[in-house]
């Protein structure tokens, strides 16, 4: 039997993603972020310059002090329900293929939840080590899904280590569906995510037909999961991810090269934001791009930008 815990191992240095630093001399802040651009197509695009962005800051324009084409190695968790044992084959498919595609110097953790989290593989190089772990999941304790609890735990660990400058995020593999979180709720953890500097791509579990047909029968089925993909697109878009919710099998293969290609081919911006007050609340970040003729078709196209929601002060 596995032994359940609550600390992760601070193996790995991770401190990324949307930052807010204080200057305390004029108090002013330095706001980094990474963005995805995307075609028509989904299709990542690099080769823009500093002078195709537009940064905004609760709707007011800032200037871009730094950019760069992001090129960091990965630092991701792989976050899988084990609610109920027909969700295994699902869950394990995707997840093989993402830890396949890392690069050496990428680092890889798995963690697992039904009413609790627990560490399978903690960070590590080691793919045979993960895969080990992906294959040897065993029975779940409970069929009571806590999403909003371990969600909540996995962003809080990779917040709170720090050093180096890996690019974190999350692979959620799960229903969306949550009835056993005691320690945190929906809103809270949708906060934690917006401002967290982890881009979380959550894969639905509920949503095919081999899953969906074990509860059609039950009342107020459809519209429980029908909840649970909204949840999961709320929490993958406050953080510039992507939910993918699947209605059958054959979706699942390729997920993993769409989550792949998005995590190395983003750009990171900075700004200083001269917002001196600290209220607690939500500073919306909205990015603009200009159109750009990237195939070569002598046409402008319509580009497309995801990035987190914003930051708390």
């Amino acid at each position: 039997m596995k032994v359940r815990t609550y600390v992760l191992l601070s193996l790995l240095a991770l401190i990324l993603g949307v930052s807010a630093t204080r200057r305390p001399a004029n108090d002013i802040r330095t706001v980094t972020f990474d963005v995805a651009v995307h075609d028509k197509n989904g299709n990542p695009v690099v080769g823009l310059q500093r002078s195709d962005f537009r940064v905004f800051e609760n709707n007011v324009e800032q200037t871009i002090t730094s950019f760069r084409l992001r090129k960091d190695p990965l630092a991701i968790v792989i976050l899988a329900e084990l609610s109920d044992t027909y969700y295994l084959a699902d869950a394990i498919k995707p997840a093989e293929a993402l830890i396949r595609s890392l690069q050496p110097q990428d680092w890889a953790a798995l963690v697992t939840f039904d009413s609790q989290p627990e560490i399978v593989v903690d960070f590590t190089h080691d793919k045979s080590a993960l895969l080990a772990g992906l294959h040897e999941l065993q029975m779940p304790y409970s069929h009571e899904p806590a999403l909003y609890d371990a969600l909540y735990f996995v962003l809080d660990r990779l917040n709170r280590i720090e050093g180096l400058e890996e690019k974190k995020a999350i692979c959620l593999l799960g229903t969306g569906r949550d009835t056993a979180s005691f320690r945190r709720s929906y809103g809270d953890v949708l906060k934690k995510a917006a401002a967290s500097g982890t881009v979380i791509y959550a894969v639905g579990l509920e949503q095919s037909p081999g899953t969906a047909s074990y509860s059609v029968h039950e009342p107020g089925s459809l519209v429980m999961t029908n909840q649970a993909g909204n949840n999961l697109r709320d929490i993958a878009q406050a953080t510039g991810g992507v939910a993918f919710l699947p209605q059958f099998g054959g979706q699942y293969d390729a997920i993993p090269r769409i989550v792949s290609a998005d995590l190395r081919h983003q750009y990171t911006l900075s700004f200083v934001s001269p917002n001196a007050r600290a209220n607690g609340k939500l500073h919306r970040i909205r990015v603009e791009v200009a159109d750009t003729d990237v195939n070569d078709d002598g046409k402008p196209d319509k580009l497309r930008t995801r990035h987190q929601e914003g930051y708390y002060e």
